[in-house]
């Protein structure tokens, strides 16, 4: 009887510590997981776009961007000036502002009249995700 308590006794100490290796171990890996980069949800795809140029009146080209983020993050989409070449104006890129997930509308304006440069030319608004073009639109401005 007595062996059969010792060996009860036994098993139950490597029962107690395999069980508590079992926790340190998700405990590691709970950690690494942090580290980790976020897994994007199967019902992520990349967001579309559409965008569109207009030179109003107060030296402003305005773009009106209309987005569909397809459950992508705040941030991810941006809106991507790009100056007349030659005219040494600036470039100027942001991330959109995420105010709804379908058919959100927002707008930004580019001055043409940088400093005491009247920067005439093409200028182009691109819509980027991931670094990939997903609406564009060019005007002229003269």
């Amino acid at each position: 009887m007595k062996n059969i308590s010792k060996l009860s006794l036994i098993t139950l100490s490597f029962a107690a510590l395999a069980g508590c290796s079992t926790l340190g171990m998700g405990d590691s890996s709970a950690a690494s997981d942090a580290t980790q980069a976020p897994e994007i949800s199967a019902d992520s795809s990349a967001p579309t776009a559409k965008v569109s140029l207009k030179q109003n009146s107060n030296d402003q080209i305005v773009a009106t961007v209309y987005t569909n983020y397809n459950n992508n993050p705040e941030g991810s989409v941006k809106l991507q000036w790009t100056a007349p070449k030659g005219t040494s104006c600036y470039d100027t890129s942001f991330p959109i502002a995420k105010y709804g997930e379908k058919n959100d509308k927002t707008w930004a304006s580019v001055e043409i009249k940088q400093g005491d440069k009247f920067c005439k030319g093409d200028w182009t608004a691109n819509v980027t995700f991931d670094k990939d073009v997903i609406a564009t639109d060019t005007i002229s401005v003269n």
